[in-house]
Parts: C-alpha cells; structure tokens; sequence
C-alpha cells in the first residue's frame, strides 16, 4: 500500500485533491471546490499527482509561476518566474525545499499556467499545522486541528449501548439532523434513555 504524507498532492476519478491528514485507515482530503471527504487510504483509484518536467505550473505566490526542469529522488528542480536559478521542490507536497526568492513561501499548485481556472482554493500547511480543514461529516468537530467523530468521543468516554449513543447523538445535533426538529430529536433522546433506564432495573440497577 502507498505510504501517503500530509499535504501531498494525489489524483482519484480525474480529480486533483490535497491529502490534509489521516484519521486512523482513511485519508481527509480536499480537492479545488474546497470539499472534505475521508476514503481509505487502501483504494486502489489514488494515484499520486505527477508534475510533468517542461510544463509550467501555477504557485501560491500571483503572478508566479514555475517550469519544472527536471525531477531527482523526489524531489524536482524548477525555474521561477523572472529566475534564472533553479529552486529544488518536494514532488509529494510542491512545498520548496530551498530558500525561495520572497517572504511568504511560494508552494507550487497542481495546475497548469496556461489553463483557465477559477482562483485556487487549496488549504496549504506549516510543517504539521493544518490550517481551516472542515470536517467531512456533519457529526464531526475539527479540535486542534484534528479531525474528531462522535464515535471516537463514544470510545473515549466508554459509552458503549446503542440506547445511550442514539440518545447522545440526537442530543447532541438536536434540529441539524435533517427533517427532524429540535423537540422530536429530544423526545427520540427521551425515549432512548428511558428504555436504556428500563434495561438497567431489569438487571439490577448497574
């Protein structure tokens, strides 16, 4: 299985997308619409992006742009707009691996300068820190940066019966579930704890 990396660049069903990180088997990714999604990070349909050397590439910076010359062990040399030095990038991420010409750091985009597109909306990282990754599920919360699920909230805190995790859920998104409102996700809520309640007195209380 490949081994992918944060903020690397992979190509599934004809989409460019941008690897934000990697919850447990499952890869979080974002392609240029700015939607989030998981799948397995197993599936056969990933394929890493291949910069292609001699073509030119748009970049983070406006109004530069980047012309592979050649690609080594990974990484690739390529020529910056108005340079006449070659700058050394990582061919995974597109992030520079030498000190570039301006302040902010110039990442190059999987996209070709002479194709029309609207403005990039990729999200870009500092070393580990991933920066305004949205979650791919209603259900899910981004805390520090890390992607977490009511599922793994339920394995931390031990709940464990299907009657407390319903309740839990329908408290917890009470109204944004869908069609249901409010005051039906409570009583639903109500109705889960008083047959996990029932439950309990049947077996003694514990």
């Amino acid at each position: 299985m490949a081994e992918w990396v944060v903020g690397q660049w992979v190509e599934i069903s004809g989409s460019v997308c941008k690897v934000q990180c990697q919850d447990g088997p499952k890869l979080v990714m974002t392609n240029e619409s700015g939607q989030t999604w998981r799948i397995h990070a197993s599936n056969v349909d990933i394929k890493p992006f291949v910069w292609q050397v001699g073509r030119t590439y748009r970049t983070t910076l406006e109004d530069v742009t980047a012309t592979i010359t050649e690609g080594v062990d990974g990484r690739f040399l390529a020529r910056l707009t108005g340079h006449s030095v070659l700058y050394v990038f990582n061919g995974k991420t597109g992030e520079p691996c030498d000190r570039v010409p301006w302040d902010a750091k110039c990442f190059l985009l999987p996209i070709l300068a002479d194709e029309p597109s609207e403005p990039a909306r990729f999200e870009f990282f500092d070393g580990e820190k991933i920066q305004q990754l949205q979650p791919a599920s209603p259900y899910d919360r981004v805390i520090g940066g890390v992607e977490v699920d009511l599922w793994t909230l339920a394995d931390i805190y031990g709940i464990t019966s299907h009657r407390l995790f319903s309740a839990w859920k329908k408290i917890t998104m009470a109204g944004r579930r869908g069609p249901k409102d409010k005051l039906r996700d409570l009583k639903e809520a109500r109705v889960a704890l008083d047959k996990e309640i029932a439950k309990l007195e049947a077996e003694g209380g514990e």
